[in-house]
């Protein structure tokens, strides 16, 4: 009796397993990773075209928070593709590669994945922080909320600078264009190389 037990045990343990990374293990049935074209995937085990609401909410989202623990709007840097649809439901749109790696969008913001962990988020414009910043809030009030970019770099167009804001588990990533009174484009990202924490 006890065998039979330990056996259920196993089986139930091996089937939520399986069951983690579904959507994941599909999404690599429908498409070539080796192949680098953009592809909009259309099947509904993938993509849910009336999940159209929005995910981020109007709260202000606090950016010690934000760069601490990588979380935004209920789902977290690093997270699977099966635990951010576990939260925010299927993509209304997806493509197999745009931005970096495999993209979901949501009516406000958009995801890349590397692999199957989320390593990138683009948040809207809208979106507020405390300290009086939004998304596209110019380097300068940055700058006065936050101190000076953890570092800065010239970015691939020669007009844009690139500004970053790091910890041990998020990257936020400004990419400032002056042309545009220095208006900031919000990236938020995993950090590519380990980072002290911030006093």
């Amino acid at each position: 009796m006890r065998r039979y037990f330990c056996f259920l045990g196993i089986l139930c343990c091996l089937s939520c397993f399986a069951a983690d990374d579904e959507f994941y293990r599909y999404f690599l049935t429908q498409a070539d990773t080796n192949d680098l074209t953009p592809r909009l995937l259309r099947s509904p085990l993938l993509v849910d075209t009336n999940n159209t609401g929005v995910k981020l909410t109007n709260t202000k989202v606090k950016l010690d928070t934000l760069l601490s623990h990588g979380e935004l709007g209920g789902i977290r840097l690093g997270m699977t593709m099966d635990e951010v649809v576990g939260r925010w439901g299927k993509p209304k749109g997806f493509y197999t590669r745009c931005g970096g790696g495999p993209r979901f969008m949501f009516t406000d913001a958009d995801l890349v994945f590397r692999g199957n962990a989320l390593w990138r988020v683009w948040p809207p414009g809208s979106l507020v922080f405390d300290k009086g910043l939004t998304a596209h809030s110019n380097l300068r009030d940055w700058t006065k909320a936050l101190g000076k970019p953890t570092r800065r770099v010239a970015g691939t167009n020669s007009s844009f600078v690139l500004g970053f804001y790091e910890s041990a588990r998020c990257s936020l990533r400004l990419d400032i264009d002056p042309d545009r009174e220095g208006r900031a484009l919000l990236t938020m990202e995993l950090p590519t190389t380990p980072v002290a924490p911030r006093k």
